[in-house]
């Protein structure tokens, strides 16, 4: 299917819960002009985590980068690889762009500057993050039942949403595509339109597109 740009985030390349058939399915279902990798490209600094599908991946969007628009934003996994990542992936990492949707100006990025637990708890979020890559490994079931019953994470969602419609309200942007969170979602508060991409990483995966029409969409996989 043709369209104009393909948004995918928080692939996770090198967790063993990454679903690298869903991104390779994804990234060849659509013949785009853009496509835009809205940060956490990577699960970790170690490459030696890289297996034959996280490979096929890296490979495929490396021929993307030849012929088309790739723009892969930084995420809190990714901060300490941004040199070999771009090497990895063929283009450059940026921080942040700002895109025109529908005549309307859109900021895309990761998402994790509007993490209260990440800009104020930095080192309680990094220990958090490696204590879920371990019990991933061991029982994916049991550690999306906690995720889906934990109050918190519900709240720390919220305040992400809030954080980020306000940021984007107060810079005169009327939407904002970001992801970070693992929760997809469309909706409109203040004016402002927030898309959450969702993630790689989970039974039910997604991503957006914008179609020749200028339509931006949220899709499941």
């Amino acid at each position: 299917m043709k369209i104009n740009s393909l948004f995918i985030s928080d692939l996770h390349i090198g967790s063993p819960v990454c679903q690298s058939e869903k991104i390779l399915k994804v990234l060849e279902s659509y013949n785009f002009e853009t496509l835009y990798i809205v940060g956490d490209t990577f699960d970790d600094k170690c490459p030696t985590r890289l297996n034959k599908k996280c490979w096929k991946v890296l490979t495929k969007i490396r021929s993307i980068t030849k012929n088309k628009k790739v723009y892969a934003l930084k995420g809190n996994h990714c901060r300490e690889i941004i040199d070999w990542m771009g090497e990895f992936l063929g283009c450059e990492v940026i921080e942040s762009i700002d895109i025109e949707i529908d005549q309307k100006n859109f900021l895309v990025i990761h998402g994790d500057c509007f993490d209260d637990v990440i800009t104020k708890y930095s080192r309680l979020s990094y220990i958090a993050g490696k204590l879920y890559y371990y019990l991933q490994k061991i029982d994916l079931e049991f550690c999306l039942k906690i995720k889906s019953k934990f109050k918190f994470l519900s709240k720390c969602n919220a305040q992400i949403q809030k954080n980020a419609i306000d940021h984007c309200a107060k810079n005169h942007y009327k939407g904002v595509i970001l992801g970070h969170t693992h929760d997809k979602a469309d909706f409109e508060k203040g004016g402002v339109r927030y898309v959450n991409l969702g993630c790689f990483v989970e039974k039910t995966c997604s991503y957006a597109t914008i179609d020749l029409n200028g339509k931006l969409k949220l899709h499941e996989i």
